[in-house]
């Protein structure tokens, strides 16, 4: 009996003991969050007149704080519970915004994560909608769109928070006619910054500023964006501020994106190579980057339209450029992987992915509706994937690819034809899989498969990848002859019934003829005669008509 008392005794004082320890631990654990946003909650726990927290949500990286006249998202990109940067939705005049936030999603992958926040404000504003790319020990792109309820809306003020510093290295990104160039500039008082696109590089100070635009969505991922002259405001002081203005305007939605990172953005500014490649790349003129892809100059025989519109391309050549300067500064990583995983996610069912608009002379001559499957497209962004894998491994981003490669060698099968017992490729395909007039095959699209099928092979030995490629370089040698011109230059393209047409491009086939050089001679320590005869017309044609300068 004893012994018995003795044991209940015991179990009473471990389970008080347990109660005790796990108070303690969530006393702790609240103490932790609440100073994670020490000045915020200071500030209104000191003053009863100040403007209380409505909601705060925490993250290893993301802190999310929501008063009524602001909303803050702090970041602590290496997770040392320190704030790096802060991003600020403001009310205009200091009028209370009231957010309530509606919607979240995270999606985690290997070398990235990706959060999306929705926020419901005011009447006399709008909707924000908040998404930020955090690629993992490089840097974090931020994309901010204000949807205001009415042209009557309030505008907002949206300001990117870093430390106090003395003076910054920014690369200015002014126009000349259509060509992005990067001023060098060191600046250590208040001015205005240029809304294209400023690389900042600085004591705890590495951030791409993007441009603030008006964005009107006309179906199809075709969008018209409207251009804004006002200037980014840069404010030193304890803290230095990078300040917008997001204005209304009706049926349009406001929008700025930019990067964060905690490491030099471009290593070397005096390196062509960065320069060139953050040139190409643009993002604030004939080109721009959103959180589900980037968006190409509408062309003019693609609908809908309107004046100055945009549509996403399925084509990820901006991973492709990373790829080349990876190692060469935070932003060139951060972008890279950031669009590994956006276009990863938009191959659709059929495991390819859709030029959406719908394209006026692809209709008029084959019967090609909108949604269609465009094989340039998206061999572009199955060869940045490949890239990227090699140093960027994933098995998920690896399943996308096996993926497409087994709808291609289908679509080949169901979608090729022969000329002269040669196997040719279309183009493009219907949404339905059906056309009028089966469509032509380029040489430039054809190589281009020719490469990625080698390259597919080299990366995982896929045997039936090298057969077909094998298969599409037997085809282009055997009709060389029909390729190259009187004058050198070459035929565009091949149709069904075996008539070699069009003006080709002067220098697109000819940068794909060298891209499948380098592999051919990785593949059999070689390169066919026949092949190189038809690159080395091109390479004549286009130093003869100046393309090609020496």
């Amino acid at each position: 009996m004893f012994h018995k008392k003795s044991l209940l005794v015991l179990v009473v004082f471990l389970c008080i003991v347990i109660i005790v320890i796990f108070n303690i631990a969530t006393i702790s654990m609240n103490k932790r969050n609440i100073t994670a946003s020490h000045s915020v909650v200071d500030d209104a726990n000191g003053d009863p007149d100040k403007e209380q927290i409505i909601r705060r949500v925490m993250d290893p990286t993301i802190t999310t704080v929501t008063e009524d006249t602001q909303c803050i998202i702090e970041l602590d990109l290496n997770q040392d519970k320190q704030i790096d940067y802060q991003l600020l939705l403001r009310g205009d005049h200091g009028q209370a915004l009231n957010p309530v936030r509606v919607g979240e999603e995270k999606l985690a992958y290997t070398y990235m994560s990706v959060y999306t926040y929705r926020y419901d404000l005011s009447k006399n504003y709008g909707e924000i909608e908040l998404t930020m790319h955090h690629v993992y020990n490089s840097g974090l792109i931020y994309y901010v769109a204000y949807k205001p309820y009415s042209q009557e809306s309030n505008h907002i003020i949206f300001q990117l928070e870093a430390d106090g510093c003395d003076e910054l290295q920014v690369l200015k990104g002014v126009y000349e006619e259509k060509k992005l160039h990067l001023n060098h500039e060191i600046i250590y008082e208040d001015t205005a910054l240029p809304n294209t696109v400023n690389y900042i590089d600085g004591e705890g100070h590495h951030i791409r500023l993007g441009r603030v635009f008006l964005e009107k969505p006309l179906g199809r991922t075709v969008v018209s964006v409207q251009k804004m002259t006002q200037g980014i405001q840069l404010m030193f002081g304890d803290k230095t501020l990078y300040q917008y203005r997001l204005p209304v305007k009706e049926g349009y939605a406001t929008k700025v994106e930019g990067m964060v990172s905690l490491e030099d953005l471009v290593d070397d500014k005096d390196n062509k190579l960065n320069l060139d490649t953050l040139s190409v790349m643009d993002l604030a003129n004939e080109k721009f980057m959103w959180a589900d892809g980037v968006y190409y100059e509408n062309p003019d025989n693609y609908e809908p339209r309107a004046d100055d519109d945009f549509y996403r391309t399925p084509s990820a050549l901006h991973m492709r450029a990373c790829y080349w300067v990876m190692g060469k500064g935070s932003i060139f990583k951060t972008n890279g992987i950031s669009l590994m995983y956006t276009y990863m996610e938009r191959f659709n069912g059929k495991h390819y992915i859709p030029t959406e608009p719908k394209s006026e002379w692809l209709y008029d001559d084959y019967g090609i509706e909108d949604n269609f499957y465009d094989t340039r497209f998206n061999t572009d962004t199955i060869s940045s994937l490949l890239h990227m894998q090699k140093i960027y491994p994933d098995d998920q981003v690896k399943g996308v690819i096996d993926k497409y490669f087994a709808f291609f060698m289908d679509y080949v099968k169901d979608h090729g034809f022969y000329v002269d017992g040669h196997l040719f490729v279309a183009d493009y395909m219907n949404e339905n899989g059906e056309y009028t007039v089966k469509p032509h095959c380029s040489l430039n699209h054809m190589l281009e498969e020719m490469t990625v099928l080698y390259r597919y092979h080299l990366l995982y030995e896929n045997q039936e990848a090298f057969d077909l490629a094998e298969e599409f370089l037997t085809s282009i040698m055997e009709t060389k002859d029909r390729w190259i011109r009187p004058h050198g230059d070459l035929y565009y393209c091949v149709t069904e019934d075996g008539r070699f047409i069009k003006d080709d491009y002067p220098l697109v086939t000819y940068n794909d003829l060298n891209r499948g050089k380098y592999y051919l001679e990785k593949v059999y320590g070689e390169v066919p005669r026949d092949y190189m005869a038809i690159l080395e017309s091109k390479e004549k044609w286009a130093e003869d008509n100046g393309y090609i300068k020496e």
